[in-house]
């Protein structure tokens, strides 16, 4: 929750280790008929909760430091998807990434100014492998369905709350 947490933060898993997750998935899904998606955490949601936050009207004064978290995250998974992307696109079904747009309520500005680039990064490398992109999302919120189509997603899936 302040700037030395970020740099204490333990590393993710390492690319490698990813990608041979998902080889497993794609060798037990061979010859069967059946695909296999990718499913990416999304910056967005990830930062809030590191913050341990549940709106962005509690970080307007503490917006860098909201930005530098995304920041953290994107970078990590902005890799995942090109080393995905570039090795495994023929096999890999589709991309899809999980979000939770409740916090978006609050300052949908705000939201579209630190969400709007990062997100295209994020779904880049599949949409230049011609990739179907979903957004699996709780918080559905009407004004955004056109941001959500301009930023290049190409399915909505809702995710139902239990």
């Amino acid at each position: 929750r302040t700037w030395s947490d970020l740099e204490k933060l333990e590393p993710p898993l390492s690319l490698a280790c990813q990608l041979e997750y998902l080889e497993r998935y794609l060798r037990a899904a061979n010859g069967t008929g059946v695909g296999v998606a990718i499913s990416l955490p999304s910056f967005y949601t990830s930062a809030l909760r590191a913050l341990g936050v549940a709106t962005l009207d509690l970080l307007r004064d503490r917006r860098s430091f909201l930005e530098a978290a995304m920041d953290m995250l994107l970078d990590y998974w902005v890799r995942v998807a090109w080393a995905v992307c570039d090795r495994f696109a023929r096999e890999v079904a589709f991309l899809m990434v999980n979000d939770d747009l409740g916090p978006v309520l609050d300052d949908v500005e705000l939201f579209l100014e630190i969400y709007e680039e990062r997100m295209r990064r994020l779904i880049e490398p599949p949409k230049q492998h011609g990739k179907l992109v979903a957004l699996r999302m709780m918080g559905w919120v009407e004004g955004l369905a056109s941001v959500v189509y301009d930023l290049g997603f190409d399915i909505v899936y809702p995710w139902f709350l239990d």
